[in-house]
């Protein structure tokens, strides 16, 4: 693991910043890519949304932070120091504070680059629908992780994987750091189009299962998926950047579900829709490497 931290106008190694309010208020935004060797997956989306999500506070302004060609330049530096495959998180926050309430007007960027290593087994998960949902769900902001992990180790108490915000109105919406799909028993594909942080996996996956034969139908969908709408479904599975990259033992772990709350019919394993659909993206990830060096 390499750190280095931009803090009022110069680069430094990372050092614990006992007033920044990142730490004592989860105050701030992040981003989170894979990278092999020098090149980074898709870049300029995450930095895009990285833009967006700090556009959203009032304290993290971005004008007061270093140039997107000079943070990919720092990157990039970190980069080589670590191993081939990697995980890159960019955060942002307001800075530090005199009083841990208010910022003292200059926001800090830290870029944390470590080895990728593999999230799960690729076992098929068993989640729980908690009502609760996401504030600000379209910002990548750091206090929804943290909340976030409160109620994933309450799923885990009861006997799930993990657990999927719910909402009356909304119905099924995301995972606390994924984005949920659903294959229909007529071969559709359907996401949340409301309410959910668009991720940037889930937009590959999108976009390669609509020139896919693989699926009957591709859509964002603005209806709400509820779990009376399950019985029509014959696969569900979640994607994100640490999900969607990494390799498990087979066909690649697509983060499949076994079964959300009572519901456990859904079909997983290597022959499923979700499956191929996860090796198109595979596919697609070693040539986006590949084209560019590395």
């Amino acid at each position: 693991m390499v750190q280095t931290v931009y803090s009022r106008g110069v680069w430094r190694p990372w050092v614990k910043l006992g007033s920044d309010l990142g730490l004592w208020r989860a105050d701030g935004a992040l981003e989170v890519m894979e990278a092999q060797g020098r090149v980074l997956f898709h870049w300029e989306d995450h930095f895009e949304r990285l833009v967006k999500s700090c556009g959203g506070y009032k304290d993290l302004d971005m004008a007061q932070l270093p140039p997107e060609a000079e943070v990919r330049k720092q990157v990039e530096n970190l980069l080589k120091r670590e191993s081939s495959s990697a995980i890159v998180h960019l955060l942002v926050t307001p800075g530090t504070s005199s009083d841990l309430k208010n910022s003292d007007g200059f926001p800090e960027m830290v870029i944390d680059v470590r080895g990728l290593e593999n999230s799960g087994d690729g076992s098929p998960l068993k989640l729980i629908i908690k009502d609760i949902r996401r504030y600000f769900p379209e910002l990548k902001l750091t206090a929804g992780y943290g909340y976030a992990r409160r109620f994933q180790a309450e799923a885990v108490a009861e006997g799930y994987d993990s657990f999927l915000y719910w909402g009356e109105r909304t119905g099924i919406l995301e995972g606390p750091f994924e984005n949920f799909f659903v294959v229909t028993k007529t071969g559709c594909l359907y996401t949340p189009a409301n309410n959910v942080l668009k991720g940037v996996t889930r937009r590959i996956f999108l976009e390669l299962a609509k020139k896919s034969d693989i699926f009957t139908e591709v859509c964002e969908v603005p209806w709400a998926v509820h779990q009376g709408y399950l019985d029509r479904c014959s696969e569900a599975f979640l994607s994100s950047t640490t999900k969607g990259g990494i390799p498990a033992k087979e066909w690649g772990d697509v983060s499949q579900i076994r079964q959300i709350d009572g519901y456990d019919h859904f079909e997983v394993g290597a022959d499923t829709r979700s499956a191929k659909l996860k090796r198109l993206f595979l596919e697609y990830r070693e040539n986006y490497f590949k084209e560019r060096g590395a």
